[in-house]
């Protein structure tokens, strides 16, 4: 599966660091991840970019008796807060090669995910998909479980901070990991933004985020969000400002 993806944020979370993750799945008992993609955005810097991802069958040729589609995750990075999930159907599984093209918008902050009564959701919660019309559910399974009723035990082994959110079809955990660490088990510490307490990186109370290899083309290890007032690549930047005043006396 070829897709082109963009996203964009409303105003709320335009300067919220996400981790995004699009996963190619099928409707089987098993729910099977059959390949996936990860990585961080963030809007106020990410808006214009368009994400060229290629997704991977398990089988090849692909099993033509499944239906597939593409599943979307969004947590803030920051604060590993679940904010919803996207399904976009993939439509004539006949094709050899699908090309997909979707504009997505983030879920507003205090738009809150629907959470809907399934029984059969055994170790996890029904959730209702933000994108669809017919309000379609699927089984948000807690950690070590997959399948489509979160009913198959798996070993997870993401690190204690970070989130498990699934099981790929290799039997890889697949991690959401907090902003000071990477890696696929996010293991491995991410200490450029720890430089901050010499001013090495962002200023003037600028908050640092590590890059993601996905956005860097440069050399670049970091990108800042700058408090009210500052801009610039570290928040060096005091914007200009305009003061009124109005004597008191005036009619």
């Amino acid at each position: 599966v070829s897709l082109t993806i963009k996203f964009q944020a409303l105003s709320d979370s335009w300067s919220t660091s996400f981790a995004i993750v699009i996963s190619l799945i099928d409707n089987s008992k098993e729910r099977i991840i059959h390949s996936y993609e990860q990585f961080t955005y963030l809007s106020s810097q990410d808006c214009k970019i368009k994400f060229n991802i290629y997704l991977l069958y398990l089988t090849r040729p692909k099993d033509l008796t499944k239906n597939y589609a593409i599943h979307i995750d969004f947590y803030e990075k920051f604060s590993l807060m679940y904010r919803g999930s996207l399904l976009y159907p993939i439509k004539f599984s006949f094709l050899p090669v699908q090309r997909l093209a979707y504009m997505v918008i983030i879920p507003q902050r205090n738009e809150k995910f629907q959470s809907c009564s399934n029984s059969h959701c055994i170790h996890g919660k029904c959730i209702v998909y933000y994108n669809t019309l017919q309000n379609n559910t699927f089984c948000q399974c807690h950690p070590g479980w997959s399948g489509r009723y979160c009913t198959i035990p798996y070993t997870c082994t993401c690190s204690s901070d970070s989130i498990c959110i699934g099981v790929s079809a290799y039997n890889r955990s697949i991690c959401i990991c907090p902003i000071n660490k990477f890696g696929y088990r996010c293991l491995i510490p991410n200490t450029i933004c720890q430089m901050n307490n010499n001013n090495l990186t962002c200023q003037n109370g600028g908050q640092c985020i590590p890059i993601d290899e996905h956005m860097s083309s440069s050399n670049k290890k970091f990108s800042c969000i700058c408090p009210k007032g500052y801009s610039g690549d570290r928040c060096e930047i005091i914007d200009n400002k305009i003061t009124l005043t109005f004597e008191e006396d005036i009619v």
